[in-house]
């Protein structure tokens, strides 16, 4: 039999007369409820744990927007210095096939939404819908980002991306 809950505590009457107390994790949440509407409308106290969370947060947040930073810092620096990059990226960036570029994105992203429905519509298990959305997505991701720009800027885009990959994994391995 259910007598009452104060706090944390789930307070029951068990066999023989016993009071039994057992802890309950929704019993915070329903007595703050009542308290704050049931009783008189009274303004709820804030608790301290999100200003306390975040002041000790701060520190770590400080410590990985300065190693960002500095990320950033190197390989700008590493790749201001490359020469064979930076004659690719402005070869890449002067290139008038900017337009032709997207129309392909677009084409692309418009194909592979139909594939999508079409190839969707054949499975029947949720396993099979997940192996297919996976699988198709990767597909877009590579066409997307490696093959229709590798067909668009040739040999250009693969000498950038190449010296991007050689800085990121020189300051990696390092």
């Amino acid at each position: 039999m259910f007598l009452f809950k104060t706090g944390h505590l789930l307070v029951e009457q068990g066999k023989g007369g016993r009071m039994k107390k057992a802890f309950d994790p929704g019993a915070t949440f329903l007595y703050r409820i009542r308290k704050n509407f049931c009783m008189k409308a009274t303004k709820p106290e804030p608790s301290p744990e999100p200003e306390t969370a975040s002041t000790a947060m701060e520190p770590t947040l400080k410590e990985l927007e300065r190693l960002g930073g500095e990320l950033q810092q190197q390989l700008g620096l590493t790749l201001s210095r490359d020469n064979a990059f930076l004659g690719a990226i402005g070869s890449i960036t002067k290139n008038p096939k900017a337009s032709e570029f997207l129309a392909y994105e677009g084409a692309l992203l418009l194909v592979l939404w139909a594939f999508r429905a079409w190839r969707l519509s054949k499975v029947n298990t949720l396993f099979r819908q997940i192996l297919t959305q996976a699988w198709i997505s990767v597909a877009y991701w590579v066409v997307a980002l490696f093959l229709i720009p590798s067909f668009i800027w040739g040999e250009h885009f693969r000498v950038a991306l190449s010296h991007l990959f050689r800085a990121v994994l020189r300051h990696f391995l390092s």
